[in-house]
């Protein structure tokens, strides 16, 4: 995807509403990161019904520059900490509402963003193992969550590296197996399920359904 942009240096914080509300967050461009579009032509994967992407091509148009901004940022070199917002007076922060991790300096500079606010619990959703795998000193205050990428397919055991792993269903197979939906409409700030060691390890939700426009 190519793009022309005025090209900044600092990462700016998204304000989070709706069950989001109350959250931090720093996001990147779903449209441009090369894992989210070979993941969306997967029909099995819940990439091929990306929200994120339907938004940013729709009626989200306008974030599309800052997300790209944030992407080359994030994946090009490692930032000092005066390049990230000042998370001192948040607690919680969701690292990506949209986008996946690029590459490995992606990931280190998430990590050393825990380490600049140890005070603030960070939340990363991500599909990519490998670059789980490699990290060597994970922060106490990171929690990783393996976002499980088939639809109706849960994983029960939370893969190595990880805190925690979420899975998507349909309303049939919800019905089907019984399943007890544990993450849903309520708000991410009044549940804090994925942003606490202790609570479920083990998230479901059920999956999103929008109708395209033409």
């Amino acid at each position: 995807m190519e793009m022309c942009i005025k090209m900044e240096t600092k990462i700016k914080n998204s304000e989070m509403s709706g069950k989001m509300a109350g959250l931090g967050s720093i996001n990147t461009n779903t449209l441009s990161n090369p894992f989210c579009q070979k993941m969306r032509n997967c029909d099995k994967a819940i990439c091929s019904k990306c929200y994120s992407g339907y938004m940013l091509e729709t009626f989200r148009k306008s974030a599309v520059n800052r997300f790209e901004i944030h992407s080359q940022l994030l994946s090009n070199s490692i930032l000092e900490k005066n390049q990230f917002p000042n998370y001192t007076n948040f607690k919680y922060v969701r690292l990506h509402s949209h986008g996946e991790l690029i590459n490995k300096t992606h990931m280190d500079n998430y990590i050393n963003l825990c380490n600049y606010y140890p005070n603030t619990t960070f939340a990363l959703w991500t599909k990519r193992k490998s670059l789980v795998m490699g990290i060597v000193d994970k922060p106490d205050n990171l929690i990783i969550v393996f976002s499980n990428p088939i639809v109706d397919k849960p994983i029960k055991t939370v893969p190595t590296g990880f805190d925690k792993v979420f899975n998507v269903l349909s309303q049939d197979w919800v019905m089907l197996h019984y399943v007890a939906i544990n993450c849903g409409s309520k708000s991410c700030i009044g549940c804090l399920n994925c942003y606490k060691t202790d609570t479920e390890k083990v998230i479901y939700e059920q999956l999103k359904v929008y109708k395209k426009k033409d």
